[in-house]
């Protein structure tokens, strides 16, 4: 609402934040999600859509429809050079499934998507999806090091790091530590340390689970 105050409005983003990764299936949200992306995205009444709750809304209905409002977001992205409604749409756009997930990644070579916005485009697109995108890095590096790293490391550094994605395996460390470890990025070095250090603490924390009654759908179906 116009009155709501600042706390208010970054409550409720961070509310429906969660909410688009969780309650997918909500015909509620569902409902709201759809309207308020006709009126703002078909109707084109962008005032319409709060921006706390923009990239949410565009997510939900992604996800829910998929192809049409994906062509919809990637049209307005085109259009548009206002850079906090791109990181929106790129919220939008990474909440595809299959196919649309990987034409999002693979929007990642093209001129159209800044390089700066490069890692954000692949973040949202690693929500649900972290293990696609940690191949998809691997085998477009050249792509990537030459549109962020040649210019900036430190960016570069994040993209190490979502190689990260979906890995669980003792097996899946070693390979990235080995995959990065050729590329000799001195630069980077802890990003790529702290990353494998990650996957094998996920491995290690999948073998304790693994030896627990939550892996067995009596102890979910009890609660």
């Amino acid at each position: 609402a116009p009155g709501d105050s600042d706390e208010r409005r970054k409550l409720r983003g961070v509310i429906i934040k969660l909410a688009t990764d969780t309650l997918w299936d909500d015909a509620e949200l569902l409902k709201m999600a759809r309207e308020k992306f006709h009126a703002a995205v078909v109707d084109g009444n962008l005032s319409s859509l709060g921006a706390d709750v923009r990239g949410s809304v565009f997510r939900i209905v992604v996800h829910a429809d998929g192809e049409k409002p994906w062509e919809r977001l990637l049209a307005l992205h085109d259009a548009t050079t206002d850079s906090p409604l791109r990181l929106d749409i790129y919220e939008g756009l990474g909440g595809g499934a299959g196919d649309l997930k990987k034409r999002t990644l693979e929007l990642a070579k093209e001129d159209r998507v800044r390089s700066q916005d490069l890692t954000s485009l692949l973040s949202q697109t690693a929500r649900g999806g972290g293990r696609l995108v940690s191949d998809w890095v691997l085998e477009n590096y050249d792509v990537l090091y030459r549109r962020i790293g040649q210019t900036s490391m430190m960016m570069f550094a994040n993209v190490v790091r979502l190689t990260a994605g979906g890995l669980y395996a003792a097996d899946d460390a070693e390979r990235i530590a080995a995959f990065w470890r050729e590329r000799g990025l001195e630069t980077i070095r802890r990003a790529v340390d702290q990353t494998v250090e990650g996957i094998k603490t996920n491995a290690t924390f999948r073998g304790h689970v693994a030896k627990t009654d939550l892996i067995t759908a009596g102890f979910w179906t009890s609660l």
